[in-house]
């Protein structure tokens, strides 16, 4: 059992010295400080965590805002963060409510945001009087933050066109679209679609490829969840209605993927021989389907990992890249097939 005492005699000092360094009372040098707290942490003393990050000015906690907590993507976003910290002794907190204010009265060292929109807002309501360091992760869709914020950013413009390329290799022409906003949204992953429907011979009226929502963007969204699957399951019913002729369809991410599927199987559509399906994320979620998805990945465990690795380098007074990349990449399944 490691005591104040053993500590003591390790840094050359009196017992009192180390307690007032352990419990952050009363005048300690700030470098001998530094150095009882790390000989404490190395000998294995068991340190109060409150002390501790009173002395450091360390929570050794990073803040996870995210609201959207039933999407598959922001589950293994997660899970790359845990993953990280954990290797750097710090852990991930999640706070799911849509209550900026809230944030103020939490221990943490930074906070990691799922999305530009959130942190914009974040910006706009606390981030003119109150800073706390910040990285946020994108995808193609960077915004212009009010002060800089560090990101990972995985393309989906460049995901939507690597999934279209291949469906095209495939010899698919006429693709279309399931999106959970409407045809106006200014979404990467839309806008791509739209270029290439617009460049599409064989595709003259663009809007009856297109399956999307009412929505025209993501932004004011933030206190309603998105509700992928229910959308996909809608767009699986539009689609058989109209009777489309369209051999392929894009999916904006693999929840939406799975209920366009779920749609289908109740109007006798059978896939890939009737209509082939290629969605975006490659998340965990594609298992749950009697086939295998074909999928672009945006690697979203990467993304969460970067991000914590970026804000502790920030927050250790490095000087990290503004803005990390990841690349998409194709995950072949057996949901595409080839046509003449």
């Amino acid at each position: 059992m490691i005591t104040r005492k053993d500590i003591a005699l390790a840094a050359g000092v009196s017992v009192s010295v180390v307690s007032r360094a352990l419990n952050n009372s009363g005048y300690v040098d700030k470098e001998k400080k530094a150095r009882i707290i790390r000989l404490a942490e190395e000998m294995g003393y068991q340190v109060n965590p409150v002390a501790i990050s009173l002395a450091t000015r360390r929570t050794r906690q990073l803040l996870f805002f995210c609201p959207e907590l039933e999407n598959a993507f922001n589950i293994e976003l997660y899970e790359g963060m845990v993953a990280e910290a954990r290797k750097r002794g710090y852990m991930v907190v999640i706070q799911a409510d849509v209550d900026f204010n809230y944030v103020k009265g939490l221990m943490v060292d930074g906070v990691v945001f799922p999305n530009p929109y959130l942190a914009e807002c974040f910006l706009e309501s606390e981030g003119k009087n109150y800073v706390l360091p910040a990285v946020c992760a994108t995808f193609g869709n960077t915004r212009c933050f009010n002060r800089s914020i560090p990101v990972v950013d995985c393309d989906a413009m460049a995901a939507m066109n690597l999934a279209l390329r291949y469906l095209q290799k495939k010899g698919h022409r006429k693709i279309a679209a399931v999106m959970p906003y409407s045809l106006a949204s200014k979404e990467v992953r839309i806008t791509a679609w739209k270029d290439y429907a617009q460049s599409c011979r064989v595709m003259k009226d663009v809007q009856s490829y297109f399956f999307g929502a009412d929505t025209e963007d993501p932004a004011g969204q933030l206190n309603r969840p998105e509700r992928f699957f229910e959308k996909g399951l809608s767009a699986g019913e539009r689609f058989a209605r109209k009777q489309s002729d369209a051999t392929a369809v894009v999916c904006f991410n693999d929840e939406m993927a799975l209920g366009f599927y779920k749609s289908l199987r109740k109007y006798d559509y059978s896939v890939p021989e009737d209509i082939s399906i290629l969605s975006i994320d490659a998340v965990f979620c594609r298992q749950y389907c009697d086939v295998d998805i074909t999928s672009v990945a945006l690697n979203p465990k990467e993304i969460g990992a970067q991000c914590v690795d970026l804000l502790l380098r920030y927050l250790n007074g490095d000087h990290p890249k503004y803005v990390r990349n990841v690349k998409p990449k194709l995950m072949e399944g057996t949901s595409v097939k080839e046509i003449g």
